[in-house]
């Protein structure tokens, strides 16, 4: 019997994070709404009581903002990088082939001597 009274601690259990998670959804529908009424406000140059939902969703934009300016960084490294090494290839492809001329020369005037 006590296995059963187990698995009724987990059904209770598995409900209440149900309603949890119902109302955070229903809390992030509700700061999106109230972010896009904040947004309009702003357009609208209203500042009733705007300036607190902006402060509740402003931590939102700024991580997104510090998410795109940290891309940003990294992709302006990464295409550094890439230049440096694309001419780092370009060298050594000329190279080569300077190479491979001198040899081609030095071959070329050894059969002529011989």
């Amino acid at each position: 019997m006590r296995g059963g009274g187990g698995d009724d601690d987990l059904w209770a259990k598995a409900a209440e994070l149900e309603r949890q998670f119902e109302g955070y959804k229903r809390r992030v529908a509700e700061r999106r709404s109230s972010s896009s009424a904040a947004a309009a406000d702003r357009h609208d140059g209203d500042g009733d009581g705007g300036a607190v939902e902006v402060v509740a969703v402003g931590k939102g934009r700024r991580y997104d903002a510090y998410v795109r300016r940290r891309d940003e960084k990294l992709r302006q490294g990464w295409r550094a990088r890439m230049e440096r090494k694309e001419a780092e290839m370009k060298a050594l492809w000329a190279r080569l082939d300077v190479d491979r001329r001198r040899d081609g020369d030095l071959a070329a005037g050894n059969g002529k001597q011989a």
